[in-house]
């Protein structure tokens, strides 16, 4: 960050929508000389009501730890999804796709 000029910043906030509680994390980035803010995302990630072997606290940790993996990953265009047709063989094997 330091050599592109630039700074990261990540914070949460937590909603109630619909009854139920989320994690709003907010990554911004910006330009370190003027202080302007670059690009800025939001990604949600609900609590879950109950998780068994997790206190309150975690569970709302684990909902702040997803929501910002998330927004980094739309501020910064990562994709680390896998593709499920580039493992996905749809019922063939490797020998009948040779068969011409």
């Amino acid at each position: 960050m330091n050599k592109h000029g630039a700074t990261l910043t990540i914070s949460d906030e937590v909603e109630e929508i619909g009854g139920r509680v989320y994690v709003k994390a907010i990554a911004s980035l910006w330009e370190s000389e003027s202080g302007e803010a670059v690009a800025g995302v939001q990604a949600f990630a609900r609590e879950s009501e109950n998780k068994k072997g997790m206190d309150d606290a975690q569970i709302t940790g684990s909902a702040s730890s997803y929501a910002r993996k998330y927004a980094l990953n739309g501020l910064f265009c990562i994709d680390d999804t896998k593709d499920p047709d580039a493992t996905n063989d749809h019922g063939k094997n490797k020998s009948e796709d040779l068969d011409f």
